[in-house]
Protein backbone atom coordinates (compact mmCIF):
# COMPACT_ATOMS: atom_id res chain seq x y z
CA UNK A 1 0.00 0.00 0.00
CA UNK A 2 2.70 2.41 0.51
CA UNK A 3 4.64 1.87 -2.26
CA UNK A 4 1.34 2.89 -4.16
CA UNK A 5 1.52 6.24 -2.03
CA UNK A 6 5.22 6.71 -3.52
CA UNK A 7 3.51 6.64 -7.70
CA UNK A 8 5.72 3.62 -8.04
CA UNK A 9 9.30 5.85 -7.67
CA UNK A 10 10.89 4.22 -4.88
CA UNK A 11 10.45 1.13 -2.29
CA UNK A 12 10.30 1.94 1.05
CA UNK A 13 13.79 0.01 1.28
CA UNK A 14 15.38 2.21 -1.63
CA UNK A 15 14.03 5.68 0.11
CA UNK A 16 15.52 4.18 3.23
CA UNK A 17 19.11 3.58 1.43
CA UNK A 18 18.52 6.81 0.31
CA UNK A 19 18.05 8.57 3.30
CA UNK A 20 20.83 6.50 5.25
CA UNK A 21 23.21 7.36 2.23
CA UNK A 22 22.31 11.06 2.55
CA UNK A 23 22.73 11.25 6.24
CA UNK A 24 26.36 9.78 5.77
CA UNK A 25 27.16 12.06 3.72
CA UNK A 26 26.02 15.15 5.96
CA UNK A 27 27.99 13.85 8.72
CA UNK A 28 31.26 13.22 6.54
CA UNK A 29 34.62 15.20 8.39
CA UNK A 30 35.30 18.59 6.89
CA UNK A 31 39.11 19.43 6.67
CA UNK A 32 40.07 22.01 4.61
CA UNK A 33 43.90 23.57 4.08
CA UNK A 34 41.73 27.33 4.81
CA UNK A 35 41.22 25.98 8.02
CA UNK A 36 37.48 26.53 8.54
CA UNK A 37 36.46 23.04 8.59
CA UNK A 38 32.69 23.72 8.71
CA UNK A 39 30.52 23.01 5.46
CA UNK A 40 30.21 26.46 3.30
CA UNK A 41 29.04 26.47 -0.10
CA UNK A 42 30.04 24.02 -2.76
CA UNK A 43 32.24 20.87 -0.71
CA UNK A 44 34.27 18.42 -2.94
CA UNK A 45 34.94 15.51 -1.23
CA UNK A 46 38.74 13.30 -1.44
CA UNK A 47 38.99 10.03 -2.14
CA UNK A 48 41.41 8.67 -0.92
CA UNK A 49 40.68 9.94 2.67
CA UNK A 50 37.06 10.85 2.41
CA UNK A 51 37.41 14.34 4.12
CA UNK A 52 35.29 17.33 2.59
CA UNK A 53 37.15 20.69 1.14
CA UNK A 54 35.72 23.74 -0.05
CA UNK A 55 35.88 23.81 -3.61
CA UNK A 56 37.09 27.16 -3.68
CA UNK A 57 40.20 26.60 -1.85
CA UNK A 58 41.31 23.98 -4.70
CA UNK A 59 40.36 27.09 -7.74
CA UNK A 60 36.89 25.25 -7.82
CA UNK A 61 34.16 26.95 -8.84
CA UNK A 62 30.19 25.55 -9.19
CA UNK A 63 31.10 25.19 -12.97
CA UNK A 64 33.83 23.10 -12.79
CA UNK A 65 34.01 19.37 -12.19
CA UNK A 66 37.25 17.17 -10.47
CA UNK A 67 35.98 13.77 -10.77
CA UNK A 68 38.77 12.10 -8.61
CA UNK A 69 39.67 15.46 -6.07
CA UNK A 70 42.84 14.65 -4.14
CA UNK A 71 43.10 16.97 -1.14
CA UNK A 72 46.79 18.61 0.19
CA UNK A 73 47.26 16.12 2.80
CA UNK A 74 46.96 13.15 0.49
CA UNK A 75 48.74 14.24 -2.65
CA UNK A 76 52.23 12.61 -2.91
CA UNK A 77 54.23 14.43 -5.19
CA UNK A 78 56.23 11.17 -6.58
CA UNK A 79 52.57 9.36 -7.28
CA UNK A 80 51.32 10.28 -10.41
CA UNK A 81 47.74 8.33 -9.14
CA UNK A 82 47.79 10.89 -6.15
CA UNK A 83 48.69 14.41 -7.20
CA UNK A 84 46.74 17.22 -5.71
CA UNK A 85 43.49 18.75 -7.44
CA UNK A 86 44.77 21.94 -7.47
CA UNK A 87 48.55 20.95 -8.20
CA UNK A 88 49.30 25.16 -7.56
CA UNK A 89 48.83 24.37 -3.79
CA UNK A 90 52.02 22.09 -3.90
CA UNK A 91 54.57 24.42 -5.37
CA UNK A 92 55.97 25.12 -1.65
CA UNK A 93 58.45 23.53 0.22
CA UNK A 94 57.06 20.80 2.73
CA UNK A 95 58.79 23.51 5.32
CA UNK A 96 56.93 26.18 4.51
CA UNK A 97 53.70 24.77 2.36
CA UNK A 98 51.24 24.95 5.37
CA UNK A 99 51.55 28.73 5.62
CA UNK A 100 51.54 29.47 1.80
CA UNK A 101 48.00 27.09 1.09
CA UNK A 102 46.55 28.80 4.27
CA UNK A 103 47.39 31.94 2.80
CA UNK A 104 46.02 31.28 -0.73
CA UNK A 105 42.81 29.49 0.23
CA UNK A 106 42.14 32.03 2.62
CA UNK A 107 42.17 34.50 -0.65
CA UNK A 108 40.27 32.54 -2.61
CA UNK A 109 38.04 32.23 -0.64
CA UNK A 110 37.78 36.31 -0.10
CA UNK A 111 37.79 36.83 -3.40
CA UNK A 112 34.74 34.56 -3.74
CA UNK A 113 33.71 36.38 -0.61
CA UNK A 114 34.01 39.99 -2.51
CA UNK A 115 32.18 39.16 -6.01
CA UNK A 116 29.06 38.32 -3.62
CA UNK A 117 29.10 42.17 -2.22
CA UNK A 118 29.21 45.82 -3.43
CA UNK A 119 30.91 46.51 -0.17
CA UNK A 120 33.25 44.66 2.56
CA UNK A 121 35.26 45.37 5.30
CA UNK A 122 37.24 43.72 8.06
CA UNK A 123 34.02 42.42 10.24
CA UNK A 124 32.81 40.77 6.96
CA UNK A 125 36.58 38.72 7.03
CA UNK A 126 36.69 38.48 10.34
CA UNK A 127 32.91 36.79 10.81
CA UNK A 128 33.01 34.84 7.51
CA UNK A 129 36.61 33.93 7.22
CA UNK A 130 36.92 33.45 10.69
CA UNK A 131 40.25 36.13 10.92
CA UNK A 132 41.27 37.61 13.44
CA UNK A 133 41.11 41.37 12.95
CA UNK A 134 44.89 42.08 11.96
CA UNK A 135 44.87 39.66 9.43
CA UNK A 136 41.85 40.53 7.98
CA UNK A 137 42.83 43.84 7.96
CA UNK A 138 46.20 42.70 5.84
CA UNK A 139 43.65 40.89 3.94
CA UNK A 140 41.98 44.31 2.73
CA UNK A 141 45.26 45.93 2.17
CA UNK A 142 46.14 43.48 -0.29
CA UNK A 143 43.21 43.27 -1.82
CA UNK A 144 43.82 47.20 -2.25
CA UNK A 145 46.76 46.83 -3.37
CA UNK A 146 45.84 44.50 -6.19
CA UNK A 147 42.44 46.98 -7.25
CA UNK A 148 39.90 43.98 -6.19
CA UNK A 149 39.11 46.82 -3.33
CA UNK A 150 39.05 50.40 -3.53
CA UNK A 151 38.36 53.64 -0.80
CA UNK A 152 35.31 55.30 -2.63
CA UNK A 153 32.90 55.81 0.58
CA UNK A 154 33.16 58.50 3.92
CA UNK A 155 32.68 55.04 5.94
CA UNK A 156 36.32 54.16 6.25
CA UNK A 157 35.07 50.72 7.68
CA UNK A 158 33.95 49.42 4.69
CA UNK A 159 35.50 49.34 0.90
CA UNK A 160 34.23 49.01 -2.72
CA UNK A 161 34.57 46.04 -4.40
CA UNK A 162 35.70 46.41 -8.24
CA UNK A 163 33.10 44.02 -9.44
CA UNK A 164 34.05 44.17 -12.96
CA UNK A 165 37.77 43.85 -12.76
CA UNK A 166 37.34 41.24 -10.00
CA UNK A 167 34.59 39.55 -12.48
CA UNK A 168 37.00 39.70 -16.22
CA UNK A 169 40.21 39.54 -14.76
CA UNK A 170 41.32 38.20 -11.27
CA UNK A 171 38.24 35.28 -10.92
CA UNK A 172 38.97 33.53 -14.59
CA UNK A 173 42.86 33.88 -13.19
CA UNK A 174 42.29 32.42 -10.35
CA UNK A 175 39.71 30.03 -10.77
CA UNK A 176 39.19 26.73 -13.41
CA UNK A 177 35.58 27.26 -15.49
Amino acid sequence: MAEKFLSGRHTINELSALSSQDYEESQREVVCPCGCNEDMGLMICCVYCDTWQHAVCYRIRGDSFVENHCCVKCAEDSNPDKQCSDPGLMDHDANTRQVAVLAMCIYRRALILCSEKCTIGAEIFCTELHLQPEDAEKLLKSLVGLNVLHKGFKNRSKLKVNKQYLMDIVIPDQFRG
